[in-house]
């Protein structure tokens, strides 16, 4: 900063010089005083270069007896947002298995029996037929559908952490003595009291 109030100063000096030679009646001393003065103020007025940054300097008051600078630093804003990831789709298939069942069932039987004749009853001898129906139980199978069980699919919120790692700025004061300046408390970098 000082070094470009120097450099402003000479050039504004020089083209002072050369304007007292060019008009006559002002003298060489005076052109360069307001010269050197105009490129002072022009150092000042000037925008930095590009990628150079002009410090923020306040003056304290020579009175004062203390001052305060402010530090910040930069904070972590965390902000969650729902998003969709993802479907589960749920459906009904229809497969087949092989199912055994023992079913008991009951069937007729003719049980023939010879015993001797009774007396008295002679009626000749003649071709007769007798007939005894004979059943059994068949089995029929019939197929209905009926409730097994039910199946409820529904979401349930799962929280687990998760590490964000980020850099972040913050502002530190750095003290240095200029002169034989005195310096008590607290060293440089300690964390404030609460």
């Amino acid at each position: 900063m000082i070094m470009r109030m120097v450099l402003w100063a000479i050039a504004g000096a020089v083209l002072g010089a050369i304007a007292g030679f060019a008009l006559p009646g002002v003298g060489i001393g005076g052109a360069v005083a307001v010269g050197a003065a105009l490129g002072i103020a022009a150092s000042l007025l000037s925008p930095p270069r590009r990628g150079t940054t002009r410090p923020s300097v306040e003056s304290v008051p020579e009175e004062a007896e203390s001052a305060t600078l402010r530090l910040r630093e930069e904070r972590l804003d965390i902000r969650k947002e729902r998003v969709r990831t993802g479907d589960v789709a749920i459906r009904k298939e229809v497969v087949e298995e092989k199912r055994t069942i023992e079913v008991p069932i009951r069937r007729e039987e003719v049980v023939i029996e010879r015993t001797s004749a009774r007396p008295g009853e002679p009626d000749g001898i003649v071709t007769e037929e007798i007939r005894i129906p004979v059943k059994e139980e068949r089995i029929d199978v019939v197929k209905t559908p009926v409730d097994l069980e039910e199946v409820v699919v529904s979401t349930r919120s799962v929280e687990e952490i998760h590490e964000i790692d980020e850099r972040v700025k913050k502002e530190v004061a750095r003290v240095e003595a200029i002169g034989a300046a005195n310096m008590a408390g607290d060293s440089v970098g300690d964390e404030p009291r609460a």
